[in-house]
């Protein structure tokens, strides 16, 4: 068999094996999302159940602020106690009298209905994606809120893609590149 009549097939498995590798990247990508996402969420949520086991009674912004201060260094996500009223009674950034009534949250809204909450949206205050994570306190009246950048879940996504990436696009180029030898000699 000579090589020129090699091409013909070798190139149509090149094609086939980039396509499926691509669209194999596509679902895994999907999947990946998912995960983490998931994955993202449900630390956070233990998060916000262990620190609202923490919260002082109480709602006077003099004993919650420095709380929330304490456990944003512990943790470096922003810290915020809510009253059922929607009034910040507790807040790790800024002074709680400087902030605006919540009640229009989605996540504080949820958790005062079912006792959790999540919302992924803009901050207000930070002008970034954030995932916020909200939990109705035992004494039914405060609502325990963490806020959480989601440029974490991004950049965790975006290394596990580039490591990814390299394995499902430089598998096929090696497998190509090899076959290709292969193919040359046994015509030869």
């Amino acid at each position: 068999m000579r090589l020129s009549q090699i091409w013909k097939p070798y190139l149509t498995y090149t094609v086939v094996l980039v396509v499926c590798m691509a669209g194999a990247g596509l679902a895994l990508h999907g999947v990946l999302r998912t995960t983490l996402n998931g994955q993202f969420q449900d630390g956070v949520r233990t998060l916000t159940l262990v620190i609202a086991r923490a919260v002082p009674p109480g709602v006077a912004p003099a004993s919650l602020e420095p709380f929330c201060r304490t456990y944003q260094e512990a943790t470096g996500n922003r810290i915020t106690v809510i009253r059922r009223d929607g009034l910040v009674i507790g807040e790790s950034n800024r002074p709680s009298d400087a902030l605006g009534n919540h009640t229009d949250r989605p996540e504080l809204k949820a958790a005062l209905n079912q006792g959790w909450g999540m919302a992924i949206r803009q901050s207000d205050t930070l002008k970034l994606d954030m995932l916020y994570m909200a939990h109705l306190l035992k004494d039914g009246y405060r609502v325990l809120r963490l806020a959480v950048p989601m440029e974490k879940v991004k950049a965790m996504e975006n290394n596990i893609m580039l490591l990814l990436s390299i394995v499902l696009y430089l598998a096929p180029l090696v497998a190509v590149v090899v076959s290709f030898f292969m193919a040359r000699r046994l015509t030869v």
